[in-house]
């Protein structure tokens, strides 16, 4: 979920190995990490996992740092998605070892991997910037969107009554609750990723949006076939 490469380039995708199984839209070898993490006991692991991952995209950005142009669209995007991402790896973790379907584990477990990827790299263009993560939960988002919101209340955002919920669940309801809140979360940070995607200054920060907007979108829908699959809806 969270593999959004602003440096990648449409026109590489087609000499990419063809047997990597991609969706439509999607950045190839997104898909590379199924399977490789174990079911049981792993979630330590697969938290040391996904912070090497995020220490990766740190390392990346550090490496090919340039200066970009930046608006409030730029820095309200970088520091609300960050937000958004806190709490899809939350939920992640939260999942990644309690679903009872092969299928939702996969699910928390790649968005747990990527999304901590994506929030290196966000994090580390918000210091390029001088800017920093505000911690307080009610601070005003979404400006830059020209709504009026809190970080506890931005498009798709759960509440703490249901991550404590999923949190708590056991059986199937886990998986129930872990897809329904994803794909929610997910329809939220499409509506975000596609205006940055649209109005941002930095043609960098416009094509990682636009390709987090396009498999957030993907992956939502995924959800909803995974939930009547499962005869949850």
């Amino acid at each position: 979920m969270a593999h959004d490469d602003p440096e990648a380039n449409p026109d590489d995708a087609a000499t990419e190995d063809e047997s990597d199984e991609t969706r439509p839209n999607e950045v190839p070898g997104r898909r590379l990490l199924r399977g490789f993490l174990p079911d049981g006991p792993f979630q330590t692991a697969v938290a040391v996992l996904a912070v090497c991952f995020l220490a990766g995209a740190i390392g990346y950005v550090i490496g090919t740092r340039n200066t970009f142009p930046t608006s409030a669209v730029d820095v309200g995007f970088l520091m609300d998605m960050s937000d958004h991402h806190d709490q899809a790896v939350a939920m992640s973790l939260c999942t990644a070892n309690r679903a009872t379907e092969d299928v939702t584990r996969e699910f928390a477990k790649e968005t747990l991997i990527f999304q901590s990827h994506d929030l290196g790299m966000m994090q580390v263009w918000l210091d390029d910037q001088g800017k920093r993560r505000p911690s307080e939960d009610d601070r005003p988002t979404m400006a830059w969107m020209g709504m009026s919101s809190t970080r506890k209340t931005m498009p798709g955002m759960a509440s703490e009554a249901e991550v404590d919920a999923l949190c708590a669940a056991q059986g199937r309801e886990v998986d129930r609750l872990f897809l329904t809140l994803m794909r929610e979360h997910h329809r939220g940070g499409v509506h975000m990723a596609e205006y940055a995607a649209a109005n941002a200054a930095s043609p960098r920060l416009r094509d990682f949006a636009s390709v987090m907007a396009k498999n957030q979108a993907v992956e939502a829908n995924e959800y909803t076939e995974t939930l009547k699959r499962l005869g949850f809806e």
